[in-house]
């Protein structure tokens, strides 16, 4: 979210650096092939990324996908040089991070094929909003396609009020962690203020506030205090993109776009009022949600675009989803009626489907990794023999049933598809084994990312007992290390609120910590084949 025109904010207050999922070549080759697009596998392609920042999410793609070819940019001088110093320590050879203004991007680059711009858009003049998509229409691959995020109205009409409010008040203040003190305390007084009534104003400066007290004071300044911040709303964004030579795509989040995961009576509306229309319809949904902020995907406006997803087979792709059976439900393929099932993050979903239900186990026993279609069809197959009247479905059969069932699921947005299966190591052996870069940002006390490309947090103890993960360690060897830190006082264990400097004491008291943690860590994707 930088100013690429005037002097650089970035240096003196630099932004955290993490993964964001939605980004990654995973999520854009999926959504292209659902409509109908032939993309670049993501195992042999080239990313490009505008404002990368120190490369917090452009390194751990590059160590996933060895065989493709990574470029970062960003105008902070500051950001670059810490993401260098990370570089070299990481030993990564398929990535480059550049000191680069946008404006001054070649116009020779070779072209690539997924092109990256995470909260950049927004925060920047015109011609340099101009620039990102001439970028994404010049060095596009013919099938290629680009990720842009950027902030939308109507929902940053009440939100940009509160930002104008707090330009003004911490406005004449130079220092950046003062003016986002100020800044803060202009909500909280207000809050305060119209706590006793029961208003709309009230209620936004009450949500505001909360939003603030979570996010750091980096996410506070370059969002809220920065001199630039212009939403759209997503029609005129979409224009700018016909006018650039592009065509809208899909949003990253795929199940946004589904007008059915509304009440079915907004959704029979939202059908009428956009006539089948794709950009009305996003647009009238964003009036519903009162939309603030969207991920968009685009690629050439030459390509033919296939928006029948329903009928997209997917039998080449893989599928992951972490559903359980709810409390008394029943799975059995046999129980004809609904069965419901619930997710870690709380959404439920319900199906009838018996193919479906024998191969959710099946899917859930893969989590964190994702399972190919094809063969989470011959896993089925063998254990369900599945049918439809008098006579048994092939192979092939269940997987053209599952490839339609799960494209359901995604649209829902209770299971994902992926391209590829992510190398999860799914048991912690004795010798647990953590990616080289989540164990170096570790020690430096960076992101920790696993293999899903989800940035995950852990207590200072987790961070400890990740770094020592090589894969060359045993979780003796572990053990013996964490008490030699800490009897060196490199590292505080406690008990009871007491330091232990006892090594007897402590490998008793570490024991457990080491085994939830692998535990852990093995269920959230970061553990990788030795």
């Amino acid at each position: 979210m930088a100013d690429e025109t005037t002097g650089n904010t970035y240096d003196d207050v630099p932004y955290y650096s993490y993964a964001y999922p939605q980004t990654h070549p995973d999520r854009l080759n999926v959504i292209a092939h659902l409509f109908g697009m032939t993309p670049t596998p993501v195992e042999n392609c080239r990313v490009l990324e505008l404002g990368c920042a120190s490369g917090g999410n452009l390194l751990p793609m590059a160590e996933a996908l060895p065989g493709s070819t990574f470029l970062g940019i960003d105008r902070s001088g500051r950001q670059i040089d810490d993401g260098q110093k990370i570089l070299k320590e990481s030993g990564l050879k398929n990535v480059e991070l550049q000191h680069c203004d946008i404006l001054d991007f070649p116009k020779d680059s070779e072209p690539f094929d997924y092109i990256l711009v995470h909260g950049i858009y927004s925060w920047v003049p015109e011609p340099v909003q101009k620039k990102i998509l001439d970028i994404c229409k010049r060095h596009l691959t013919p099938q290629g396609v680009a990720y842009v995020s950027y902030n939308i109205f109507p929902g940053w009409h009440m939100r940009g009020m509160l930002r104008d409010m707090m330009v003004y008040h911490s406005g004449q203040i130079a220092d950046p962690a003062l003016r986002v003190a100020e800044a803060r305390a202009l909500i909280d007084f207000l809050q305060g203020a119209v706590a006793t009534q029961d208003s709309a104003y009230s209620r936004l400066l009450q949500d505001e506030l909360k939003l603030l007290k979570r996010v750091n004071d980096s996410y506070v300044f370059h969002e809220h205090l920065e001199d630039h911040n212009e939403p759209v709303y997503f029609h005129q964004f979409n224009d700018r993109l016909k006018q650039a030579g592009l065509q809208f795509l899909g949003e990253a989040n795929f199940h946004t776009m589904m007008a059915r995961n509304f009440p079915e009576k907004v959704a029979a509306t939202l059908q009428k009022v956009s006539g089948n229309n794709i950009i009305r319809m996003e647009q009238y949904m964003d009036f519903v949600r009162n939309g603030h902020f969207r991920q968009t995907l685009m690629v050439h406006n030459s390509i033919p675009l296939k928006r029948d997803v329903g009928g997209r087979p997917i039998t080449d792709l893989f599928v992951a989803c972490a559903a359980m059976p709810a409390e008394g439900a029943d799975p059995s393929p046999a129980n004809a009626g609904p069965t419901a099932y619930k997710l870690p993050n709380g959404r439920q979903f319900n199906t009838t489907k018996s193919v479906l239900k024998a191969a959710l186990p099946i899917v859930r026993g893969a989590w964190p990794d994702a399972i190919g279609i094809q063969d989470l069809a011959e896993q089925v197959h063998e254990q369900a023999s599945p049918r439809t009247g008098d006579r048994s479905l092939s192979v092939d059969e269940v997987a053209a049933v599952l490839s339609a069932d799960f494209v359901q699921l995604y649209s829902l947005g209770v299971a994902e598809i992926r391209p590829r299966s992510l190398g999860v190591e799914k048991t912690a052996g004795d010798k647990p084994k953590v990616s080289d870069l989540a164990r170096l940002y570790a020690k430096t006390g960076g992101p920790l990312i696993n293999l899903r490309h989800e940035t995950i947090k852990l207590n200072d103890m987790g961070r400890n007992i990740l770094g020592l993960l090589d894969g060359e360690r045993t979780r003796d060897m572990v053990l013996s290390d964490l008490v030699d830190l800490a009897t060196s006082n490199k590292i505080k264990v406690q008990r009871s609120g007491q330091v232990i400097s006892d090594p007897d004491t402590l490998r008793e008291v570490l024991v457990k910590p080491i085994g939830d943690t692998v535990s852990s860590l093995a269920n959230q994707g970061f553990l990788v084949g030795g």
